[in-house]
């Protein structure tokens, strides 16, 4: 990770599909052209139903950045 991350951020849009008080908050380095995150401890007890497909973790992402899908 080259941005900061913020683990207790208020939510910019509480009304939308996550409705939590708080979320993660992720600021990238605008020097950076990519950025890559990664999740410690996830807590994971079986990671074969993962590399199965049985069981999946989601990552919602809000952004007020323009993009082009690719």
């Amino acid at each position: 990770m080259t941005g900061t991350l913020t683990q207790a951020a208020n939510n910019p849009a509480a009304t939308a599909g996550n409705t939590s008080a708080k979320v993660g908050q992720y600021v990238r380095n605008a020097s950076e052209q990519y950025d890559v995150l990664y999740v410690r401890n996830l807590g994971i007890r079986n990671a074969n139903d993962f590399v199965a497909g049985r069981r999946k973790v989601f990552v919602d992402v809000y952004s007020t950045a323009r993009w082009a899908a690719r």
